[in-house]
């Protein structure tokens, strides 16, 4: 199990993200981030604009790492999401964002 950090330039510069966390490996790249995380790894962000502009976006990203059994930890917003049964905040919030993201969709398909 490690801690991963994954830092992308923007609103908040990349020397400012994720500063004082402990960190066994750190990822600017998507693809290579992802070809790293394994089951039982965090993988430490330092705001949800780092990866996602959209609740669709921030939805797809979150399933598919809780679905590989990575918890995904936002330091700035103070929230995590795992894939334990036991953690029902998790669950709940993914489930608002799916819904979200579909009734967004419908919006953009013209079918609202």
């Amino acid at each position: 199990m490690s801690d991963i950090g994954y830092i992308r330039d923007g609103r908040i510069p990349a020397e400012d993200q994720l500063v004082g966390v402990a960190l066994d490996k750190t990822f600017t790249d998507i693809d290579k981030r992802d070809e790293y995380t394994r089951e039982g790894d965090t993988l430490h962000i330092e705001t949800i604009e780092v990866v996602a502009k959209s609740p669709s976006e921030l939805y797809g990203f979150l399933e598919r790492q809780v679905e590989r059994g990575v918890t995904v930890k936002f330091h700035k917003e103070g929230i995590f999401f795992t894939n334990s049964e036991n953690d029902l905040m998790s669950h709940f919030v993914l489930n608002a964002l799916e819904a979200y993201a579909k009734l967004d969709w419908s919006f953009i398909k013209g079918e609202w």
